[in-house]
């Protein structure tokens, strides 16, 4: 048992070691699509207000507004997650029981 945790750290030091050099394009607009399927006005009102990309810098600055007891409760930390939302290529789609569908992607 032993030996198998062995190996079991030193592959992880291993991955974790080969991906520390990677390097992310910088994204600098995020696209938003929502589509509430029992309200089509107020998705078709919010996919109007988020019609064009939307900057990167919004998003960051509403980050640094949120309190930083919300991040005790998260793995992440404002960094983090800014650097997350900041990398290129990035790609969420949301789809619940109800068909409703939150679609965000980096560009």
């Amino acid at each position: 048992m032993c030996k198998l945790k062995k190996l079991i750290l030193e592959s992880v030091k291993s991955i974790n070691m080969k991906h520390q050099n990677i390097k992310v394009k910088q994204a600098w607009f995020l696209i938003l699509r929502i589509k509430i399927k029992d309200a089509p006005w107020i998705s078709l009102f919010i996919n109007s207000l988020f019609f064009l990309p939307l900057p990167l810098f919004i998003p960051k600055l509403l980050i640094q507004v949120i309190p930083n007891k919300v991040f005790n409760e998260i793995p992440f930390t404002k960094k983090d997650l800014k650097n997350l939302i900041g990398a290129k290529g990035i790609l969420v789609d949301v789809k619940t029981k109800e068909n409703d569908r939150f679609f965000i992607k980096s560009i």
